[in-house]
Formats: C-alpha cells, sequence, structure tokens
C-alpha cells in the first residue's frame, strides 16, 4: 500500500517537469508611433513579416504585443497615406524591445473613377439579350406585365402594388415612355397617382426595349428620372395565329406576311371578364362592377427598300372598375372607366453613314 502511494507521486512529478520545462518563454516588443509633427498616430498595424504577431496603436500611438519567434526579422509598420517604416532586430528568448517609429505622409494614387448611369436593354438583337419577351412572363411578381418586370431593375423603386416606375427618387411621371419614338403620354391601366396597376401595352406586341436609369443623350432630353423606350415589332416572317381562353381572359392574335419579304399584318385582341373568377374566390361582394378591359392593336409595315420601311401602328385599350371603398379618407363606391388610342407611323431609313429615323403620333385619353 505505501509503495503504491510512493509511485503515483513520482509520476505527478514527472508530468509537471515536462508541463515546465517544455515551455517557451515570450519575448514583447513595445513601443510608440508618431507622425513627423511628433504627434501621435492611431490605426498603425505594426506586424513581424511572415508571422501573426503584432498588434495595431491606440489613440496614443502605442502598441504591445508579444512573440516567440527568434534570431533576425523585421518589423513593420504601414498605414494607408504613410510611408511604410520596416526595423531589422534580433530578437532573444525572454527579449523586451522598444522601439520608437516615425512616419511621413504619402500620397496615394487611385485609377481614374467613372460615373455613368446605368441602362439595360432587352430583345432579340444580339447586343440586346439582357431580357426577352418570354422572359416578362416568366419573371417572378410581374404578372406577365413589362413595366413590373422593368421594377425588379437596379434603381427602380416599387411603392405600392401597381407597376408605376420610380426611378431613384423621383415622381413616376418623370419617367419618359417611348414607344417608336413616340411618347406614351398615358402608359397605365387603371391609371392612380402612382402610375397605375398594369402597363397599357402587352409584351407580345414589343420587339425590344431599352431603359435607363440616368445619363440620357440627347435623344431623350425630355427625361427627368429615366426612360424606357420600346419598339413594336417587325414585319413578320410567316403566318400565324393564336387563340387563348382562360378563367378571367380570353385573347386571339394573327401574323400575315401579305408581301414577302415587304409588306406584313399584324392584329392582336384582348379581352378580361374577372367576375367568374372573384366569385368563386368569394370576393364579388366588393365590386359594383368587376375590372373588365379591352385592347386591340392593329400594325401594318412596308418594307418599300432593302434599307427603309414604314411602321403604323395603332392601339386601342378600354378598362371599367367599380368597386367599394371603406376607408377613413373615403367611404362609398370608386368608378372608373378609361380608353386610351394610341397611333403612330414612324419611318425610318439607313444610308452608308446615318441612320435616319421620324415618327408622327396622335394619343388621346378618355376617362
Amino acid at each position: 500500500m505505501f509503495s503504491h502511494r510512493i509511485n503515483r507521486s513520482i509520476i505527478s512529478i514527472f508530468f509537471i517537469a515536462i508541463t515546465v520545462f517544455g515551455q517557451k518563454k515570450e519575448s514583447v516588443i513595445a513601443g510608440f508611433v508618431k507622425d513627423g509633427n511628433g504627434l501621435p498616430l492611431a490605426m498603425v498595424n505594426v506586424q513581424i513579416v511572415g508571422t501573426h504577431d503584432g498588434d495595431a496603436t491606440n489613440s496614443k500611438g502605442r502598441f504591445v504585443f508579444k512573440t516567440g519567434k527568434r534570431g533576425e526579422g523585421i518589423v513593420r509598420a504601414s498605414r494607408m497615406g504613410y510611408e511604410p517604416v520596416n526595423f531589422r532586430l534580433t530578437v532573444s528568448e525572454n527579449d523586451s524591445i522598444v522601439l520608437n517609429i516615425e512616419m511621413n505622409e504619402s500620397s496615394v494614387k487611385l485609377k481614374e473613377v467613372v460615373v455613368a448611369g446605368s441602362a439595360f436593354t432587352t430583345g432579340d438583337e444580339p447586343k440586346a439579350l439582357t431580357l426577352r419577351s418570354l422572359e416578362v412572363f416568366t419573371t417572378p411578381g410581374a404578372a406577365a406585365d413589362i413595366f413590373r418586370a422593368i421594377q425588379t431593375f437596379p434603381g427602380v423603386v416599387a411603392v405600392d402594388e401597381g407597376s408605376g416606375l420610380f426611378v431613384r427618387g423621383g415622381d413616376v411621371g418623370e419617367t419618359t415612355i417611348l414607344l417608336d419614338q413616340a411618347t406614351v403620354v398615358h402608359p397605365y391601366k387603371f391609371e392612380s397617382s402612382t402610375g397605375g396597376f398594369f402597363g397599357t401595352i402587352p409584351p407580345f406586341l414589343i420587339g425590344g426595349t431599352f431603359f435607363s436609369s440616368g445619363g440620357f443623350s440627347a435623344r431623350y432630353g425630355n427625361a427627368l428620372s429615366g426612360v424606357l423606350a420600346m419598339e413594336s415589332l417587325n414585319k413578320p416572317s410567316k403566318l400565324t395565329s393564336s387563340v387563348g381562353v382562360r378563367l378571367a381572359a380570353g385573347s386571339l392574335a394573327a401574323s400575315i406576311p401579305i408581301i414577302p419579304n415587304t409588306l406584313g399584318i399584324r392584329i392582336s385582341g384582348n379581352k378580361s371578364f374577372t367576375d367568374a373568377m372573384f366569385r368563386m374566390n368569394g370576393s364579388r361582394s366588393r365590386f359594383t362592377v368587376p375590372p373588365e378591359g379591352l385592347d386591340g392593336n392593329v400594325s401594318v409595315i412596308w418594307k418599300y427598300s432593302p434599307t427603309a420601311q414604314i411602321k403604323f401602328f395603332n392601339f386601342v385599350n378600354t378598362d371599367l372598375i367599380g368597386v367599394r371603398v371603406d376607408e377613413l379618407s373615403f367611404k362609398g363606391v370608386y368608378k372608373s372607366q378609361e380608353t386610351n388610342w394610341f397611333h403612330n407611323l414612324q419611318w425610318s431609313e439607313a444610308t452608308e453613314q446615318w441612320l435616319l429615323k421620324g415618327s408622327l403620333s396622335l394619343n388621346r385619353f378618355i376617362t
């Protein structure tokens, strides 16, 4: 029994000895950093090159850190706007080294910064692949609306559930909307102070768009906040037709090449009837007249030479709604009926050095 206790004591003493003699005594490096005028410099990084040992100076310019490095080394002091300073020194075991460092200011050369407004193009051209017409339909939350798809772009803010384009804090009326160079004066359905609930022009009538949130050229000189420039489809290359019927809408469309590569016509129409949908959802009682809409388009494209064409775009849209409102500011029935006509004649011709375009348009809005 006595012998067993002695052995345990010997083993314990042996491990304590290994622990004590196995420890390395760290050295301490401390000092101050001042500028050329003798004032303390804060946030100077002081570090032994090739190690993680170092410290940053405090508000009084003081630094202190421990290191296990032995032998020769380089201590570097660095800070943005000052020339770096290197010290070569030899560190011994259990050493204490004090450094007084002076740093001189230096100019910082930066690369040139160019600020430009962001622009996004859409369509089927090689240089316009950002957003195709099909992607308008598949953009989450866009409800197959061009304006709601544009709301997902940088610089555009959605202030409510509508499709108004508020660009970089500007008013919705400060964003210019163009179609075939002509200004679309009333580009929204169910218009409100924040624009409207949907865009007037359906995406399948558009061949490409250009959106800019700043840095407009003279071409868009009347724009203040942003520009959305749309181009209608050109002449059809083949005969196509389609008919669609859904729970709340119906549509038809046809593209007819009358003279191949020369003359073509496009026809489309859409009718919305939401009464059955709201009845199924149990919310028909909110409306005296459920939202209804009708739009139609006829476009004639005549390419009278290999480099010139005339495009006649006609569009009409009408919508109707009667909804019961029970708010503190208004209690009663809100009714709205709008009719929007847009006619535009565009001529374009490409020469050896110039691309010439001109348009004549008429926009009528009845409410």
